[in-house]
């Protein structure tokens, strides 16, 4: 759960990625995910569908039938490149110059300046969407 002092995060690319590939619209979301392969040559099996909401807003998935979406490393950082080039912002700190560094049952989620833009929030680091 977020709190107001806390600085805005990027969306999960594989999550947009998915929703374009299922040709769906923003209600659908992942349920389950799994990493198949490397970095490079592999991707993310997402299942996921409208999940019914509960009465305290939470995604409950019981009579959800569930569809399979592959996504690959390619079209998440082509998910990554539209944000940048849509947004002006970098893909890792949303342009609040702040990335996630953690979490501890303590102090809760952890922040630090965020080193692929320098801590400018711009897009200033290099995306290559043609990588393979």
């Amino acid at each position: 759960m977020f709190t107001a002092d806390e600085p805005e995060r990027p969306p999960s690319f594989q999550l947009l990625a998915a929703r374009k590939n299922a040709n769906a619209g923003d209600d659908w979301q992942w349920a389950r995910m799994e990493w198949i392969g490397n970095d490079e040559a592999g991707g993310c099996l997402i299942e996921g569908g409208v999940p019914n909401i509960d009465h305290k807003g939470r995604a409950r998935w019981t009579g959800v039938a569930l569809e399979k979406v592959f996504v690959t490393a390619a079209q998440e950082r082509m998910q990554r490149e539209l944000y940048r080039q849509q947004t002006g912002k970098c893909d890792h700190c949303a342009g609040s110059a702040q990335q996630h560094a953690g979490w501890s049952h303590d102090a809760g989620n952890k922040y630090a300046p965020c080193k692929p833009c320098g801590a400018t929030g711009k897009p200033g680091h290099e995306l290559s969407i043609n990588k393979a």
